[in-house]
């Protein structure tokens, strides 16, 4: 681990780190809040940094919510509800689709907040195949049949997936016409400290090998979510912008890859025991902290 605990940085020093960016952008899931409850300190933070005329954005993979449910969690939690300060990979996938004209159907393995904003849009999506059934050989090739309509397959956490809608999306993928579009990737979704859920990662993957079509990933660690949040916000200058996250593959590295300085909470999904064993540079982090919250004494401590 090469990343400085803020804590044991001098007053001079983290004047210095203060003084360092402009803008921050925090993950949400496990920095901010764990099962719809606030980080304790977490809100402090966002509002003692906000006093000192930082810009604060927030940047999830979690497509579950619509935008309105997302900034009603953000006010309820003592986030505040400024407008357009949420960036997530469903507003990132509807500006390409609107980019490239994108007028066909939908195949959707994902959320009814993704699902909701994409229809919010005018786009239609594709039916998707049988939920629970018995395993009844022909009746289930029956369903495994191409639909023409299909230009586009989106994957990202989807708690209804099942074999026979993986089998649909690669029967559309065999054509090369339909897109690939991938949300959220992240490999785990921290919901409480004590119970972390299977990512979309793992599924995105298998049907990316399977199919043999390259997705476009529109989520962290990856460039889109990020040329879409410096488009937005009209970030000219990566080295002022704080990034603050909980995980190293999507957070850290989503951070290396941009040029933001890194923030790194053990709030969420790494222990301090998994940062000490990573060795990839792209992942570690420039400074940590235990918690979000803990920044407000870093900032009373130069005042």
């Amino acid at each position: 681990m090469t990343c400085r605990d803020l804590k044991s940085l001098n007053p001079t020093e983290r004047k210095s780190f203060l003084d360092s960016f402009d803008e921050v952008l925090c993950d949400c899931d496990g920095v901010l809040w764990l099962m719809k409850e606030p980080i304790l300190g977490s809100p402090k933070a966002v509002q003692k940094l906000r006093s000192l005329g930082k810009k604060i954005r927030f940047v999830s993979n979690n497509c579950i919510y619509t935008y309105d449910q997302f900034y009603m969690l953000l006010e309820k939690l003592g986030y505040g509800n400024e407008k357009d300060s949420l960036v997530i990979p469903t507003m990132a996938i509807i500006n390409h689709l609107k980019n490239i004209k994108f007028d066909r159907e939908i195949f959707l393995l994902g959320s009814a907040g993704l699902r909701t904003e994409l229809e919010n849009e005018g786009y239609k999506m594709a039916p998707k195949g049988p939920g629970l059934t018995e395993i009844k050989l022909p009746e289930i090739i029956e369903t495994l049949k191409d639909n023409p309509n299909v230009g586009a397959v989106i994957v990202e956490l989807d708690v209804n997936l099942n074999y026979i809608n993986l089998m649909l999306a690669s029967i559309y993928l065999k054509r090369k016409d339909v897109i690939l579009l991938n949300g959220g990737s992240d490999k785990i979704c921290p919901f409480s400290k004590d119970l972390n859920f299977i990512g979309p990662h793992y599924f995105q993957v298998l049907l990316e090998e399977f199919s043999g079509t390259k997705a476009l990933h529109f989520a962290k660690p990856k460039e889109l979510l990020a040329k879409y949040a410096c488009d937005k916000y009209k970030i000219k200058d990566p080295k002022r912008v704080l990034f603050v996250g909980d995980t190293l593959e999507q957070d850290m590295k989503f951070a290396s890859v941009n040029g933001f300085q890194k923030l790194l909470v053990f709030s969420g999904a790494v222990s301090k025991e998994e940062l000490e064993k990573n060795k990839c540079v792209d992942l570690n982090p420039d400074y940590c902290l235990d918690t979000f919250g803990s920044i407000v004494d870093i900032v009373n401590s130069t005042q």
